[in-house]
């Protein structure tokens, strides 16, 4: 369950404050797997109670399709156990994007993407690659760590009709802290896409992802553009 109440400060500047809850449940554990032998926090479960400020700075000229404009959303949490929260911890999200405008019908968007949770945080609120919008390429939820830097570059353009198309390309780095990142291994990935638009007033569309990276090739399906 998550709330979040924001208002508009000026312009495209956006603030919030929100609260987070949620209740892990753990009931099986496999023998000799990952969670039995290393046992790492919330290897058994947990309430997760947290209160959430966010930043936002959104200039986008379209939501679900933008041609040019800015998106830089930054979440603060902080785990609190007299909330109910079975942890104590703090979590940085940073989301930025750009959109240019190449030409009327060529994009290039932009993604930088930082996530970093504090000693004492469970495993499940660890961030992780790959995921259907970051990493596309390794298999779902490959790696994970307490410090995620990922960045990755799309070209967009349309092909006919209702039917647009994409290629990319993205690196990311994992560790235990920042520090860690400097002597983590790349992990690049790359591929193409089509995308249907379902709507062509609001921009909505059904995504179809090829990725690729050296351990794997993956398929993806979903709503919209990744970022």
């Amino acid at each position: 369950m998550v709330t979040q109440l924001t208002r508009k400060i000026s312009g495209p500047l956006f603030a919030g404050i929100g609260y987070k809850f949620d209740n892990f449940d753990i009931r099986e554990i496999e023998e000799g797997g990952i969670l039995e032998t290393t046992e790492p926090t919330g290897f058994d479960g947990g309430k997760i109670s947290n209160v959430v400020f966010s930043l936002l700075l959104d200039s986008r000229d379209d939501i679900f399709n933008p041609h040019k404009g800015m998106y830089i959303e930054t979440f603060l949490e902080r785990g609190l156990k007299s909330l109910g929260s079975s942890f104590s911890f703090n979590k940085i999200e940073v989301d930025a994007r750009s959109f240019h405008e190449i030409t009327s019908s060529l994009v290039l968007a932009n993604n930088i993407y930082f996530m970093q949770v504090g000693e004492g945080a469970p495993f499940f609120q660890y961030p992780y690659l790959s995921t259907s919008r970051r990493g596309r390429g390794y298999g779902d939820r490959r790696f994970i760590d307490r410090t995620l830097l990922n960045t990755q570059s799309e070209l967009r353009f349309p092909i006919k009709g209702r039917f647009d198309g994409a290629v990319f390309a993205s690196a990311g780095w994992l560790g235990d802290g920042i520090d860690d990142l400097k002597n983590s291994s790349v992990k690049f990935a790359v591929g193409a896409g089509i995308r249907f638009v379902v709507d062509e007033k609001e921009g909505t569309k059904i995504r179809l992802d090829l990725g690729f990276s050296d351990e794997s090739f993956q398929v993806y399906i979903t709503a919209n553009e990744s970022f």
